[in-house]
């Protein structure tokens, strides 16, 4: 339905655009711009059931603090869109052991029976590799591990 009011519009608009490059910008920059928050609201509507990484490190803070699992709605609402954490707060699941870094001062790791987990406190960087026979159950205990890690700087 938008794209037909679209196109209508733009039919509209077409004939007295002629001959007037400051009208045609003009234009272009009001109607990009009501698009572009259109579609910041759609996105900020959903409420998303699944976890991804910055609603998974929203709800693990929540619990720590609150111990009671917060909200789908709460996540949702806490969940950045614009410059998420993702782009700083770096997460590499499933890593090869020859792509983790080498040890070095300011790095953390912790080794257990189905995954290696590193994590940079300066970079704020985590990796886990994990043993082809992990379990689903031991994959999310090494993503939980690497973000509680992350919070509380310590490995429990």
């Amino acid at each position: 339905m938008v794209n037909v009011i679209s196109l209508v519009v733009s039919l509209a608009l077409l004939p007295q655009m002629n001959g007037r490059p400051w009208a045609v910008w003009s234009l272009f920059v009001l109607f990009t711009a009501t698009h572009l928050y259109s579609n910041y609201r759609a996105v900020r509507a959903l409420q998303l059931s699944t976890l991804n990484q910055q609603r998974f490190a929203i709800a693990l803070e929540y619990y720590l603090q609150n111990n009671a699992a917060p909200s789908i709605s709460m996540c949702n609402e806490q969940e950045t869109v614009i410059f998420p954490p993702s782009l700083f707060c770096k997460r590499y699941f499933g890593c090869q052991l020859k792509s983790m870094p080498v040890s070095r001062t300011g790095q953390q790791r912790m080794v257990n029976n189905y995954s290696i987990l590193v994590y940079d406190d300066e970079a704020h960087i985590g990796w886990i590799a994990l043993s082809t026979s992990a379990s689903e159950t031991e994959c999310f205990s090494s993503v939980l591990q690497l973000e509680y890690y992350s919070l509380m700087q310590r490995w429990d």
